[in-house]
Order: structure tokens, then C-alpha cells, then sequence
């Protein structure tokens, strides 16, 4: 209980720090973590929800390509478990290790480790799908700030020619 209750205080005041803007470590194997905390920690919850529960890979890519995630270190990981489980391979650590580089798969282990005492629901699950999901609309929005106006005003009659 002890442990439970420490990391779940060790885990609200990461996700403080991830709101605040406090600087992050460097990861060296994910680089693109620091840049982007909340969706990288999104990206972790889901890799380590699909290795505790790997018939949700559906649910997932029905909401989600392996295009959304944001850091390539994560995407390639997820690649690599879907190469896996088109393949019928069970998807862990062991068969993981058969396909990602040493220094990927201890990333991949200490994701594990992190996530180990806790226990991942169906709705922490689909949070962390949202919070990706939150990323892409807002990437949609700047490409659309950053559009000249009159091409805004062409897409109408752009959208009605493809049909």
C-alpha cells in the first residue's frame, strides 16, 4: 500500500511538472520526450496498456494511426509490436528484443518497470488515446492559422469537386 501510495504521488506531481512547463531530463533514448512530456507519457501509458492487455489493438487503431503518436521512438516501438502481432507472435519484452535494438528494448523495459504496480484501466486507456487525439487537432488548427485566406475560401469548392 506504502509503494502504491508513493507512486501515485510520484506520478500526480509528473504530470504538475509536465503542466507547468518544468524542464524535463533528457531521455537519450527517446529524445523528443522533453518537448513533448504529456503526449510522450500518453504514448508510454498505451505501450504499456497493449503489453498488459494485447487484444485492445484494435480499439486503438480504430481511433488512432501509428502516425499520431508524436515522439519516433514510440512509433517505432508500436510498429514493432503490430509487425508482431500480424505475425501471431506474443508481444513482450523477449520478442521485442528479437526485433528493436538493445538500447530500445531497455526503453521499452523500464516502461514496463514504471507501469508495473499500476493498475491500467480501459479509461486511463482511452485518456491517453484522447490526449494523442488533442495533439493532432491541435497541430490541424496552426496548419490551418498558417493557410492564406484564400485557399480557406477555395476548400469549399475543392471538397465539392472530389465528390
Amino acid at each position: 500500500a506504502l509503494i502504491q501510495k508513493k507512486y501515485k504521488a510520484r506520478q500526480k506531481q509528473e504530470w504538475r511538472d509536465i503542466e507547468t512547463g518544468k524542464p524535463a531530463f533528457l531521455d537519450k533514448i527517446n529524445t523528443e520526450k522533453a518537448q513533448n512530456r504529456k503526449e510522450a507519457a500518453a504514448e508510454e501509458g498505451i505501450i504499456a496498456y497493449l503489453l498488459k492487455n494485447p487484444d485492445c489493438y484494435g480499439e486503438l487503431l480504430s481511433r488512432i494511426h501509428v502516425s499520431d503518436f508524436v515522439t519516433t521512438y514510440h512509433k517505432t516501438v508500436l510498429e514493432t509490436m503490430l509487425v508482431l502481432r500480424e505475425e501471431g507472435e506474443d508481444i513482450n519484452l523477449t520478442t521485442l528484443g528479437t526485433r528493436l535494438p538493445p538500447g530500445e528494448v531497455r526503453g521499452v523495459a523500464a516502461i514496463v518497470a514504471r507501469t508495473h504496480d499500476t493498475i491500467l484501466t480501459k479509461e486511463m486507456f482511452s485518456d491517453y488515446i484522447d490526449i494523442l487525439i488533442a495533439h493532432k487537432d491541435r497541430l490541424s488548427l496552426s496548419a490551418v492559422k498558417e493557410t492564406p485566406p484564400e485557399d480557406i475560401e477555395r476548400y469549399p469548392q475543392k471538397l465539392k469537386t472530389k465528390k
